[in-house]
Formats: C-alpha cells, structure tokens, sequence
C-alpha cells in the first residue's frame, strides 16, 4: 500500500523535475508546488518505512500460514504503535491464521482523533475461534492499554482495538 503511494507521487515528482530543469525561470507557483511534493513524498517514505512492521508480519503469516492478511495503513498508522501493542496485534494476527481459525485476515488502521483504531476482520475458516477465546485476547489488549471489542458473526470475527497516542 505504501509503496503504490510512492509510486504514484514519483510519477508526479519526476515530470515536475524535469520542467523545472528545462525552464529558464522558476515562477512562485513552481516553488510552492515543490514544496507540496516533497512534503507529500517525505509523508509518504516514511509511512511505508514506519508501517514495514506490519506489512512483515502479513508476509510471514502468508508465507508459513498460507492465510492471506491484507493490510490497510495509508496513513502509516502503524509506526504509531508501541511495543506492547504491536505485541498484542502480532498475537491475535498469528494466533487468527493457526489452525483454520480464518481464510483471510484484513487490517485496517485508521485514525479517529484522539484515536488510532486497529480493526481485524477475518473469514472464517474451517475451525473458527469462539467468543470466549477472542474475549481472552481482548482482555489482553485493554491490560496493554488499548480498548477492545470483539463481534463474532457467522460469516466473520471483527476486532477492534483502538488507543490513544502517547
């Protein structure tokens, strides 16, 4: 996801770059458009880099679980979380892709001020988890200072943890 953003600001960088390079001057709109881009580009490098974390952890689940996890931080919301967190995330991920608990794990973050949200929804497979057993990782979370709610349908479990940043 966050390499796509890069790729797409980069298409807008280097034909920028180039017209300026050939222009004999620089107008003020020129400079102010620069400045937009590499902002947006720094944004952008260091959102990827921040949420690389996570984006590990969906290719070793895919790799050693055969579980597709897609992950949604366009903001980079990942890099925001502390070690206890990425802890309690990484857990319930894992745990998720044993066993046929699910078919498909999908990560959303997004940020809803003051809040960072996590939210974990998963197709269940062929021995799906029990509201108790997601209840236990629920309680774990809230000890790691995140709130939880857990709702288990017949077709998926969501997981919502949500925190706000220090």
């Amino acid at each position: 996801m966050q390499q796509s953003r890069v790729s797409v600001l980069g298409r807008e960088v280097l034909p920028f770059l180039a017209g300026v390079m050939t222009a004999d001057r620089i107008s003020l709109a020129d400079a102010d458009r620069a400045r937009e881009l590499a902002e947006a580009l720094r944004r952008a490098l260091k959102a990827g880099i921040e949420s690389t974390w996570l984006d590990d952890l969906a290719a070793t689940v895919r790799a050693s679980r055969g579980v597709a996890v897609v992950v949604d931080d366009r903001e980079g919301d990942a890099g925001g979380l502390g070690d206890d967190q990425r802890s309690a995330i990484t857990a319930l991920i894992t745990w998720l892709a044993e066993a046929g608990r699910s078919s498909t794990i999908t990560v959303k973050l997004t940020e809803d001020p003051p809040r960072r949200r996590v939210a974990i929804v998963t197709e269940l497979g062929t021995s799906p988890p029990s509201r108790r057993e997601l209840d236990r990782f629920a309680a774990v979370a809230r000890a790691m200072s995140m709130r939880a709610e857990v709702d288990v349908t017949r077709e998926n479990v969501r997981v919502e943890l949500s925190h706000e940043p220090d």
